[in-house]
């Protein structure tokens, strides 16, 4: 980073420490930023699974006929009776080792497992079925699984709580720490300014010398945040769940990402230099 004319020392420590400030507080924006679009692609991921999800209850008697009726209906995607062995695993918790002999089908409704490729599909599925079953329970998967989508969406606020705090305080931290330098150089400048120089020169080398300070600052965090989500991410992509896959950062997450830290030194840049020409102003 070029000093600037004699006048204008260097505080080579003052640099260091903004600069590692900013990168910190664009380290987080990022970080935050990422998680917040991984957690946006989860819940888009979870609407769309849940909301054509459901599970159909019938007596073990009707089983077939609904299963038939289901398979044969427009709109669904799948029908899959719930295997007896899965029932019996899914109550050994409650029931302990004795759930391995007991008569599921007396004691339970036979379950099938739907997916819908319309969600809106469901009323017309819904009066058909109850027309040809007597006894039937439909239960849809995005009502008993709405605290998750409900967490997703508090997840979502967090982020973008967390995105916002560096967003505000690195453009105010840059203009404080310009003004702070200008009013360290009051009487220089005003002697400068006896001398015949104009405000624009007197600006010029304070401009350059923040606008450096700023970039290397993000530079560093915006490399740092991109390092360690780069791994994340391709973690996440590989595992088998659904849910989890969705917080997979798409190509324009990424974009968003790597412009992230240009948009927050541009922000601190143009704090600091309005700084300059209202500092200027005051002490001319």
């Amino acid at each position: 980073m070029t000093p600037g004319p004699a006048w204008f020392p260097t505080e080579a420590r003052g640099d260091r420490a903004l600069a590692a400030l900013l990168a910190m507080l664009v380290f987080v924006a990022i970080v935050a930023t990422g998680f917040g679009l991984g957690i946006a692609g989860s819940a888009r991921m979870f609407d769309r699974q849940q909301a054509g999800r459901l599970t159909v209850q019938v007596p073990a008697a009707a089983a077939d006929r609904a299963l038939g009726l289901l398979r044969a209906m427009p709109g669904v995607v799948r029908a899959t009776p719930v295997d007896p062995a899965t029932l019996r695993r899914l109550l050994r918790p409650w029931l302990g080792e004795d759930a391995a002999g007991l008569p599921i089908a007396a004691l339970i409704p036979a379950m099938i497992d739907v997916d819908l490729d319309d969600a809106a599909a469901l009323p017309a599925i819904e009066r058909r079925l109850r027309g040809a079953v007597a006894v039937i329970r439909i239960d849809r998967a995005d009502r008993w699984l709405a605290p998750v989508a409900g967490l997703l969406r508090r997840l979502q606020w967090v982020a973008a709580a967390l995105v916002l705090l560096p967003v505000v305080a690195i453009p105010v931290i840059a203009g404080r720490a310009m003004r702070h330098v200008l009013m360290r150089r009051h009487d220089t400048i005003a002697v400068i300014h006896a001398l015949g120089a104009t405000d624009r020169q007197l600006a010029a080398p304070f401009r350059w010398r923040i606008a450096g300070t700023v970039l290397a600052g993000a530079a560093i965090g915006g490399i740092g945040a991109l390092a360690m989500l780069v791994p994340v991410d391709a973690a996440v992509a590989t595992l088998g769940s659904d849910l989890i896959a969705g917080a997979a950062l798409a190509p324009r997450d990424w974009a968003v990402l790597a412009a992230l830290p240009v948009a927050l030194a541009a922000l601190a840049i143009a704090a600091a230099w309005r700084a300059v020409a209202a500092m200027l102003g005051r002490l001319a």
